[in-house]
């Protein structure tokens, strides 16, 4: 049988964001989330706190063909009643979150059901998922019918880098998929590919 070995080698250095993108993303996160938080210090407010999500926070992103990185880092608000039933509105904290992130580039920020983007235009963007915190269990702002949805990323990231604890191989694997799917216009997330390679290594 072939040895292939250098070949995926070579591949997997292909498909990967290199060092300088990597130093460039690290540094648009880090200027978004002081942006945020002296937003709402400004409003005598207690800042967010930040969790680094998806591909990023894995070690497993890829530059994909059409060189537009997407990097996930989700703002868990501090300012939030303690009682839920008075939480306001997901719409008005995605207004929130949209204005203090307003022109922190030269694009358009989106103001998705789920997030709120920053676009670093032809590089990379940066979606801010946005979490409130009530009895020890996190939800989404989601906007339209679904409201405050309970969703728990930080329990995913767990569970992955345990899962991939010293297994560098897995997270070879994912860098591929994510390839394939890239190349093939696939309809597969980044979290279905990392829990399948995950579950059945």
């Amino acid at each position: 049988m072939a040895d292939c070995n250098d070949l995926f080698q070579d591949f997997k250095e292909n498909i990967s964001v290199p060092k300088s993108k990597r130093d460039r993303l690290k540094e648009g996160k880090d200027g978004i989330e002081t942006r945020i938080k002296n937003y709402f210090k400004n409003k005598n407010q207690n800042q967010p706190t930040f969790c680094q999500q998806g591909s990023y926070a894995l070690n497993t992103m890829i530059n994909p063909l059409d060189g537009e990185c997407d990097l996930d880092d989700g703002a868990y608000l501090q300012h939030l009643d303690e009682e839920k039933e008075n939480w306001p509105k997901t719409e008005t904290v995605h207004s929130e979150i949209f204005e203090a992130v307003e022109k922190h580039t030269d694009q358009k920020n989106e103001d998705h059901k789920s997030c709120i983007r920053v676009v670093y235009s032809g590089d990379y963007h940066v979606d801010l998922p946005i979490y409130g915190e009530y009895k020890n269990r996190f939800y989404l702002a989601r906007k339209g019918d679904g409201q405050w949805v309970e969703s728990d990323i930080r329990s995913f990231n767990e569970w992955s880098i345990n899962r991939f604890k010293d297994i560098e191989q897995l997270r070879s694997v994912v860098k591929y998929l994510k390839a394939w799917n890239d190349f093939k216009s696939g309809g597969f997330s980044g979290i279905i590919i990392t829990v399948l390679v995950g579950q059945h290594h």
